[in-house]
């Protein structure tokens, strides 16, 4: 990432151990922290009998982690705290990132991290996402890019 030497944010960014990347960006002029992590690894990485599987992952993350089991908690967070979070699934990383205000920031920074370290995996919430990214595809199916991003996927060396 290029940061302008005239920005007075703060930057914190890096790569885990596990080769997650991650960008937190602090603004003392602004009410709200901006997380954002990259996980290096895209649907074009899918296993041909499993399309679909990395989509299937970043909806799966949100659903609680071990010290946080509770399926909605952390949007409740985001919510209570003027936020939003989103994430989505492109051909080499799968993208999550939120932002909140500052006043609560740490903690859900620390809600956020548990999806990366203990996630659940709730068995409960499967067939909704499956059904959630299901819908996403009957959306996209007719799109010429999909199409196009399909044949690209299934001719693609898996090495």
């Amino acid at each position: 990432m290029i940061i302008p030497k005239t920005d007075n944010r703060k930057f914190k960014i890096g790569t885990l151990k596990n080769k997650i990347k991650y960008c937190i960006i602090e603004d003392n002029k602004e009410t709200k922290t901006n997380v954002s992590i990259a996980v290096n690894i895209g649907n074009i990485m899918d296993p041909h009998e499993n399309q679909g599987l990395a989509h299937f992952l970043e909806h799966m993350l949100f659903m609680g982690s071990v010290k946080y089991p509770a399926v909605n908690y952390f949007f409740e967070q985001i919510s209570s705290n003027g936020g939003m979070t989103n994430a989505y699934t492109s051909s080499f990383q799968t993208v999550y990132f939120f932002n909140a205000f500052n006043k609560n920031i740490k903690e859900i920074i620390d809600i956020f991290s548990r999806f990366f370290i203990d996630p659940l995996f709730n068995k409960a919430a499967v067939n909704k996402e499956i059904k959630a990214i299901h819908s996403e595809h009957t959306k996209n199916i007719n799109n010429m890019f999909w199409r196009l991003f399909q044949i690209i996927c299934n001719l693609s060396n898996p090495k």
